[in-house]
């Protein structure tokens, strides 16, 4: 976000919206934005199992996949209006009181799904075993504002655009970090699920995705808390300073 202050000091911040879906059948997908769900298993080891379905064990596949959507300008909001958003949002609270004149919007909304196998064993018992995990991660909203009372072109406009984009790059930056961690996590996380007894395969997929949503949760809002962060290093008052000091009339 972009403020201007009585002392004609501005400031910029960022803001992340949040979406969850889910399906289940033989295969679970939980958007891992917002995590309210109960755990319906806290670890594979409390799943039972028997020597005869572990012989049914394999190695998941984890398949990691990127995607970022484009960011768009909006220059139809005026300074209540983007104000009137971020609070809709619940956005980053400004460190400063001030007329909001430009806000950077992402939308990120990871997705996990499982695909479950299952088996009958010798005494009627169903095994499953987990073959594969996808897991879904990027941008899929990315939005700048600015106050519609500075025209496209005006040094004011300049201005404020470029702040918000700083916030963006940062915001992509510490996404790219993360992007290694969670693979990294669940790679390890999927590889320690075995096969185990189950009440069917569907159940077994809502467990599964269950707790590799539980295991990603703390990674998540280490994430969130480190975007806060590195944009906040930008939040300060000499950036601010150094906005306003490339035009008039503010």
């Amino acid at each position: 976000m972009l403020y201007l202050t009585k002392n004609r000091q501005t400031q910029a911040r960022i803001a992340s919206g949040n979406i969850l879906k889910t399906s289940f059948c033989y295969s679970a997908v939980v958007g891992l934005a917002v995590l309210t769900a109960g755990v319906l298993i806290s670890s594979n080891s409390q799943a039972r199992t028997t020597q005869e379905c572990l012989q049914f064990d394999t190695t998941p596949a984890v398949i990691f996949t990127v995607s970022n959507a484009k960011t768009k300008l909006n220059k139809k909001k005026n300074s209540r209006q983007i104000e009137k958003f971020a609070k809709s949002i619940n956005a980053f609270k400004p460190t400063v009181k001030g007329r909001l004149l430009g806000l950077t919007f992402t939308d990120v909304a990871p997705q996990l799904g499982v695909e479950v196998e299952g088996r009958q064993m010798q005494n009627g018992d169903l095994c499953v075993r987990l073959t594969q995990v996808t897991f879904q991660f990027g941008i899929r909203r990315a939005e700048i504002f600015v106050d519609r009372q500075y025209k496209a072109g005006t040094c004011n406009f300049k201005a404020i655009l470029a702040h918000e984009k700083e916030h963006m790059k940062i915001n992509l930056a510490v996404q790219k970090r993360y992007e290694k961690k969670l693979r990294k996590k669940l790679q390890i996380q999927a590889g320690k699920i075995r096969p185990h007894l189950a009440g069917s395969v569907k159940s077994a997929a809502q467990k599964i995705s269950a707790k590799l949503t539980k295991d990603l949760k703390p990674l998540m809002a280490q994430f969130q808390k480190t975007k806060r962060k590195e944009n906040l290093k930008i939040d300060t008052p000499k950036s601010y300073q150094k906005v306003r000091s490339r035009c008039a009339n503010w």
